[in-house]
């Protein structure tokens, strides 16, 4: 009698889900699988297995089983027979020709259909899933061709073949007659062939892990020749100690099958090390594979050497936790070693965290190009590297900054001698090559150092208050280090706050645009000025006097530059079509982004991306702008006029500098704006003057002029009654956000 065993069974790889494993057995005092061809179940599993990889052993697969004493029905899921060998005539008496196009189920009694169609079933979902079947032995009753009843076994398995699914049943009458023990050598045969074709070494050991077999490809694998290997101890292709260690667990290999690996926590594939004839240790992977004949139990093991896929892994792995450009850990890598100093830290031990930023290098980087500073930034990691022990380590966070973590002190004294190491370093002037002749550059370091645990337990607080206390490094003169404590000036906290803010700012969607209109003397609105606003969701509106200088000291006036160019584009663009005018917007290039040399092609950039006419953009630059680079400024402003011949720069400020007058002429620019402080103080006698100079010399260059800071009838008149150009001012409307500006313009409360 059968009976189907049932058990949901979890799979663990890529894909599995929960699977049926059914076992169709007959009645357990019965038991015929020791008389069953042990070898010929084997190569079918193992086709099973490696074929998808080994497309070359198709044919010797088919010869195999063509070659072979037993039946061989290969038939389509409904019971179709598409191919039958020729010892299907010995038992059943059918010639194989005679099989093809009949249904496999006509020859078995029909209480016994359903065990082959639930295992037809099981065996979809085994290719499906990619799930190793073992138990496929079905014991039934059948007729032969002559109407003979005989009881029969059948190994019956699922193969994908030519794409399609087919089925294998290989069938024996169970009181035949012949010489088993050489048909099973018979099947051997078949199977060691098989393995030749391998490039994997195929290892069989039995119980006493003695080597049963071996294939050829052990050769490339461990160095020996397959016959030498033959009789000898599984340990001798493992170093000693590797043996030993995994002995044990490769015994359990003989007795649970594949199946019921992942229940008894046995893994599918094991990684370890392998020793070669010639005592060479290197990686390998072994599958293994059990079965049992009238031998006894074997596994077989497919052994791959692994050596080239570590070697990939272990780079990755290196890309993955260190810096290119310095070869330095990156911050990831930070991580993991400080959780583990914090893990690891005993009672009374004590660590320390540096956090350092170079100073002047943005000038240095500016100046030279970034091919230069990345020189620079190497050497600099190598002297920092030199400066410490052995025991401590240095990662580049990122830019300019790096950070140390200092292990093993005995107190605070020892962590000032490293980073006084550091600073001496750091000072000594670098000869570069990047330029193609020696260029000598000096740069300094500012220091902030933590100590561990007394100055924090978390890798978050850790950091902050190192970072906390190099920003007072630098504000106390630069060139030092400083130990964090808690009373650290509110202010450097406060600027540290901010810029950890700023950088996060425009992506959290916490920077806005304010726009204010500009007019002319009649009061009709012909552009506005883009002024940045950020309201941090802790420390609420930052004014732009606080956060500007902060992002041109931290290198970020770029990112905030090159977003106000671009959202003022944009936002201008809906402004005019929503007004049907032509009105121009302004803004504000930083004495920093003239320092950069991309500053031109950002420019250009957002013009194209935007589609904004140039005639409509008003780019303002202030006086310190031009006395820091006068040459730079000139050539910027000179190179965009050229490439966009309406583009339009204004003087922002005008008249609170030193060298205005004197580089004003050579300044290829279109107007002036008064600064907002003489504009408020027009009834002092020397403003006045001033302001009446400064507006004749505009029209002496014929500049336009605009006044800003117009707040009251009388300082409006004052400029309307000298023909001043435009005015922007508090008079006419404070700056508002861009949809405020859209519903002003539709509703006709700002007259263009």
């Amino acid at each position: 009698m059968f009976s189907i065993q049932a058990e949901d069974r979890e799979e663990t790889s890529a894909g599995n889900g929960l699977s049926k494993e059914i076992k169709l057995t007959e009645n357990p005092q019965e038991s015929h699988g020791s008389l069953f061809d042990g070898t010929l179940q084997r190569l079918v599993l193992e086709y099973g297995l490696l074929h998808n990889n080994h497309e070359n052993t198709g044919n010797v697969f088919d010869q195999a089983l063509a070659s072979s004493s037993d039946a061989v029905i290969e038939l389509l899921p409904s019971g179709e027979i598409i191919n039958a060998n020729k010892s299907v005539s010995n038992t059943l008496g059918y010639e194989s020709e005679e099989l093809i196009g009949t249904n496999f189920f006509d020859l078995i009694f029909p209480e016994y259909r359903s065990v082959f169609q639930t295992r037809i079933k099981v065996g979809m979902e085994s290719i499906i899933y990619q799930k190793l079947i073992t138990e496929n032995l079905i014991l039934f009753r059948g007729k032969t061709k002559l109407n003979r009843i005989f009881s029969f076994e059948s190994f019956f398995f699922p193969i994908y073949r030519e794409g399609k699914m087919v089925f294998l049943s290989i069938v024996r009458r169970i009181n035949q007659d012949g010489n088993l023990i050489n048909r099973l050598q018979e099947s051997a045969n078949n199977y060691d062939a098989l393995s030749e074709t391998i490039s994997e070494a195929i290892v069989r050991i039995n119980e006493n892990f003695k080597i049963i077999f071996a294939n050829s490809a052990v050769k490339q694998v461990f160095g020996y020749e397959r016959e030498e290997l033959l009789g000898q101890s599984f340990s001798i292709l493992f170093p000693e100690s590797i043996f030993e260690r995994y002995k044990e667990e490769f015994t359990k290999y003989f007795f649970i099958d594949q199946e019921h690996r992942n229940v008894s926590g046995l893994k599918k594939n094991v990684e370890t090390l392998g020793k070669s004839k010639n005592r060479g240790v290197s990686p390998i992977e072994i599958s293994f594979g059990n079965s049992r004949n009238f031998k006894g139990r074997s596994v077989t093991c497919i052994i791959r050497d692994i050596s080239q896929r570590k070697t990939i892994e272990r780079k990755l792995k290196h890309l993955a936790f260190h810096d290119k450009l310095t070869e330095l850990g990156n911050r990831d890598l930070f991580n993991l070693d400080l959780a583990s100093v914090l893990n690891s830290l005993s009672k009374g031990a004590m660590s320390a965290l540096f956090f350092l930023d170079l100073d002047g290098f943005k000038q240095v980087n500016d100046t030279f190009g970034h091919d230069f500073g990345d020189e620079l930034l190497i050497h600099t990691a190598k002297r920092i590297r030199r400066s410490l022990r052995q025991t401590d380590s240095i990662y580049r966070f990122g830019g300019d900054e790096f950070v140390i973590l200092i292990n093993g002190l005995k107190e605070r004294s020892e962590a000032s001698v490293i980073a006084q190491s550091v600073l001496s370093e750091i000072k000594r002037p670098f000869y570069l090559e990047s330029m193609g002749t020696g260029t000598v550059v000096s740069i300094g370091v500012s220091i902030g150092i933590v100590l561990i645990p007394d100055d924090g337990t978390t890798a978050t607080e850790l950091v902050k208050n190192a970072d906390l206390a190099m920003y007072q490094a630098k504000k106390d003169g630069k060139g030092r280090y400083i130990f964090f404590h808690s009373h650290l000036n509110s202010s450097a906290k406060e600027r540290w706050e901010i810029e950890q803010g700023l950088k996060n700012a425009i992506t959290k969607e916490e920077l806005k645009l304010y726009y204010q209109p500009i007019v002319t003397s009649e009061g009709k609105v012909t552009g506005f000025e883009a002024l940045a606003r950020w309201f941090h969701p802790e420390i609420g509106a930052i004014p732009p006097a606080k956060f500007i200088p902060i992002a041109e000291e931290s290198g970020l006036i770029s990112i905030l530059g090159n977003w106000v160019m671009e959202r003022a584009c944009r936002d201008l663009q809906i402004f005019n079509t929503e007004s049907c005018s032509n009105l121009y917007v302004s803004f504000n290039l930083s004495a920093k982004q003239f320092e950069q040399k991309d500053l031109h092609g950002s420019i250009e950039k957002v013009i194209k991306r935007t589609g904004i006419n140039p005639s409509n953009l008003r780019l303002e630059i202030t006086e310190t702008s031009i006395v820091k680079t006068p040459d730079n400024v000139v050539r910027v402003i000179t190179a965009l006029k050229e490439k966009f011949e309406n583009i339009k720069f204004v003087l922002d400020d005008f008249g609170i500098g030193y060298s205005s007058l004197s580089y004003l002429s050579r300044m290829p620019i279109d107007s002036l704006k008064i600064d907002i402080s003489f504009v408020r103080m027009l009834s002092d006698p020397v403003n006045y003057k001033v302001v009446t100079a400064i507006m004749n010399l505009a029209g002496s260059l014929n500049l336009d002029i605009v006044a800003e800071g117009i707040e009251t009838e009388k300082q409006r008149d004052f400029f309307k009654e000298r023909d001043c150009n435009y005015l922007q001012g508090y008079l006419f409307s404070k700056p508002f956000p861009r949809d405020d500006i859209l519903d002003m313009l539709k509703s006709g409360a700002l007259r263009c």
